[in-house]
């Protein structure tokens, strides 16, 4: 689908101005929210879907999407069956890495923590919010395990709605919430040239230093290779930007000015 003339000038304003060190927040949290907010203010579909990586107990990765549903000074929160795929792995090994973007804009934000549950007030008082047919979807799917055909789930789903006749059921045990308390917060706005902006937040105690981040790794030396009888040239260099500014550093806590991110 051609994207809108507004889109493409909203990104090419975005990857002019870029991010700056300097003007960052002490917090990772006001300027996520700050991209958060405007996402979903050009009215993205699912905006706050972000891919979400764990690890099972044998070091196999596994990837999918999930929606954020809430985010706060403690971290970004998620439900989900906890007999899942992605369940079993956090209740052997409770950390995860999740990714949020928006290329449209040429952003993206990269998380890094341990994950949590949620208590189970919080998780039925989620629930309680679901829209009644989600809440029953919820109760039949044995999500992440084997089903015969779909007309098996459709079947239960249909046997437990007449059953409950009009009411809405209670969150199983086996559902809740998850909250991912980052130790790490990367910020990517794309720029021209792929000479890129990246800032990393690192959790130190009760703070978080800041620190830019190279685009690319060092410079590459392609050696020419005869391929059928022919030389062939490099086909690309890479090279690396150097940051003075490395070392980590500990910002003074500053309110994030209006629109400084947009």
């Amino acid at each position: 689908m051609p994207e809108s003339n507004e889109l493409k000038r909203i990104r090419e304003t975005l990857m002019a101005h870029g991010l700056s060190k300097a003007d960052a927040p002490a917090d990772p949290m006001y300027l996520f929210d700050a991209w958060m907010a405007y996402a979903e203010e050009l009215e993205f579909h699912n905006a706050n879907a972000m891919t979400l990586g764990t690890v099972s107990e044998e070091s196999e990765p596994s990837l999918r999407n999930v929606l954020l549903r809430g985010y706060a000074d403690g971290g970004f929160v998620f439900y989900t069956n906890y007999e899942s795929r992605k369940g079993r792995d956090l209740a052997q090994k409770e950390t995860a890495a999740a990714l949020l973007g928006w290329l449209e804009l040429e952003r993206q934000i990269r998380l890094t923590g341990t994950v949590e549950k949620m208590t189970p007030e919080s998780s039925d008082q989620y629930f309680s919010r679901r829209d009644r047919a989600s809440q029953i979807s919820a109760v039949v799917s044995n999500q992440s395990y084997p089903v015969r055909d779909r007309r098996e789930l459709e079947d239960k789903w249909k046997q437990l709605d007449s059953e409950l006749e009009g009411e809405s059921p209670e969150r199983p045990v086996n559902w809740g919430g998850y909250i991912l308390v980052p130790d790490t917060v990367e910020f990517w706005q794309g720029r021209p040239h792929r000479l890129h902006d990246r800032l990393l937040y690192t959790r130190i105690g009760e703070t978080w230093s800041l620190e830019r981040l190279a685009p690319y790794g060092l410079k590459l030396a392609m050696k020419t290779a005869p391929i059928g009888g022919r030389s062939r040239q490099p086909l690309n260099q890479c090279f690396m930007m150097r940051d003075p500014s490395r070392a980590f550093e500990t910002s003074p806590h500053r309110a994030l000015p209006a629109n400084a991110w947009r």
